[in-house]
């Protein structure tokens, strides 16, 4: 009976048991990733505003990269996995839109 007892409480099957199983980190939602998203987007507006008075010349391109975001990460429950044409679409009209705002800005720098 003491050799069962020693076989069942040997340390190698005692070694299983101490050692914690590792949380498995969760990865956000596509729907969550689509949200932060548009806050990014919204405070990207709010502060292009800030800085530059007047964005009129540029709201056909703040239409379009708006309507690309839309469509590429929807805010409702049936968001997908976004793919890559339209991260790529997305990320093209912000580097012409920062291209755009760089030039808005060159006069300034000019001046000082």
């Amino acid at each position: 009976m003491s050799e069962r007892l020693d076989d069942i409480f040997t340390p190698d099957k005692l070694r299983k048991n101490w050692q914690l199983p590792t949380p498995i980190a969760s990865e956000p939602t596509q729907l969550a990733v689509n949200v932060a998203i548009h806050s990014k987007y919204q405070e990207l507006l709010q502060l292009i505003a800030q800085t530059y008075p007047d964005t009129s010349r540029l709201s056909g391109r703040f239409t379009e990269l708006t309507e690309q975001i839309e469509q590429s990460f929807p805010k409702d429950a049936a968001a997908e996995q976004v793919d890559g044409k339209q991260k790529m679409a997305v990320v093209d009209l912000l580097e012409q839109l920062e291209e755009l705002l760089w030039a808005l800005g060159l006069p300034a720098r000019l001046s000082k």
